[in-house]
């Protein structure tokens, strides 16, 4: 993984079998048409949106660095294929607990984040 597109490019040139990431917390341009298989963005990055665009491409998309679980909750919904945490024993608890939540749930946690409220999720 890089931070610059131009060493993604050198990686993939060098050893194509590998898998390259790009890590970057802006966009300038379209990053799914990159060279890179996978991205590694901000949560601010990390739309409902652009994942969906990243994923047509074939590519995947983590986000960093969540470390609560609001945050946690959101990204699984937006499609995030995985998290860069400091909290990975907080991530096995609450990504089960979203995984078996009945979809209104999920929805109104959903509602809850575009309104700004924030409920406690059992910071652990």
């Amino acid at each position: 993984m890089s931070l610059k597109l131009i060493e993604c490019r050198k990686m993939k040139a060098l050893r194509p079998e590998w898998q390259v990431g790009l890590l970057t917390s802006a966009a300038l341009g379209n990053l799914s048409n990159s060279e890179a298989d996978f991205l590694a963005v901000n949560i601010g990055l990390a739309t409902r949106f652009f994942v969906h665009a990243v994923h047509i491409k074939g590519k995947q998309v983590f986000v960093w660095t969540v470390n609560d679980a609001a945050t946690m909750f959101t990204s699984a919904g937006r499609g995030a294929d995985g998290l860069i945490t400091d909290k990975p024993a907080m991530a096995r608890i609450v990504l089960p607990h979203r995984a078996n939540m009945p979809v209104i749930g999920r929805l109104i946690l959903e509602f809850a984040e575009i309104l700004g409220v924030f409920p406690e999720l059992g910071e652990q």
